[in-house]
């Protein structure tokens, strides 16, 4: 009959296995319906990782720069975010730097809680440009419960050199 309303619950067979934007349609199928345009219900909703925070970008050490040796001084800086709508925290981000033999050379680390869906820049003690070569920029987080662990680390290559360098080759 006209104008009767009828709340109808389906199954709960459709258990996502990943975050993200969903859409559900629900139609009605009446053949003898001749008003089709109010048949179709559309809704979209979003499935969150509740424990999830990362590293985003890495603002220093910059990307595709050369360091000079004794002038420039790396101020290790990163976003970091709570991906997730819960708030999560403490936990920990470390900075590292290594050398081109993979020696760990420089580590720090800052303890932070964040609220759900927010971010901070975290900074930590700078790197003094002493020694020339190849390095590599590593932050991480280290939350404990983290449902998604392959956005917890961020890696940026640099390198330091001695461009003004000025030496006697002859006498």
């Amino acid at each position: 009959s006209s104008g009767r309303q009828r709340l109808i619950v389906f199954d709960s067979s459709f258990l996502p296995s990943s975050a993200g934007d969903y859409d559900v349609q629900v139609m009605t199928l009446l053949p003898s319906d001749q008003m089709k345009d109010n048949d179709t219900l559309k809704s979209k909703f979003t499935i969150a990782v509740y424990q999830d925070v990362g590293p985003t970008t890495v603002c220093d050490p910059s990307m595709n720069y050369d360091y000079e040796q004794y002038v420039d001084t790396i101020y290790p800086t990163v976003f970091i975010q709570n991906y997730g709508l819960d708030k999560q925290g403490p936990f920990v981000v470390r900075a590292e730097i290594y050398d081109s033999t993979k020696s760990l050379i420089y580590s720090d680390f800052k303890s932070y809680t964040l609220t759900g869906l927010n971010s901070v820049l975290a900074s930590f003690n700078p790197f003094p440009c002493s020694v020339k070569g190849r390095y590599t920029f590593r932050a991480f987080t280290t939350l404990s419960n983290d449902l998604d662990k392959s956005n917890d680390t961020v890696v940026r290559n640099f390198k330091i050199i001695r461009s003004n360098d000025v030496a006697i080759s002859k006498i």
